[in-house]
């Protein structure tokens, strides 16, 4: 299980994993400050704007995929 997580991030672009970065340092209990500040501080302006759009496109589509999926229309 741990390889293929492990191999699925290696696929990512730069923007793509800064984005799977920023998810598991927000969601997780153990805030890791030296990540984030690397993350936010050493990107160019142009690579945080993808991030936060790359982001943000990943959230609705997770809200979205969750209302589908519980959606009685579906379910029926």
């Amino acid at each position: 299980h741990s390889l293929n997580k492990f191999l699925r991030i290696l696929l990512l672009s730069s923007v793509e994993h800064d984005c799977y970065e920023l998810r598991r340092i927000l969601r997780g209990s153990n805030f890791e400050e030296t990540a984030l500040v690397e993350i936010i501080f050493t990107r160019t302006t142009k690579h945080i704007r993808a991030v936060k759009e790359t982001y943000q496109r990943r959230k609705r589509t997770r809200q979205i995929n969750f209302l589908i999926r519980g959606s009685s229309i579906v379910s029926s």
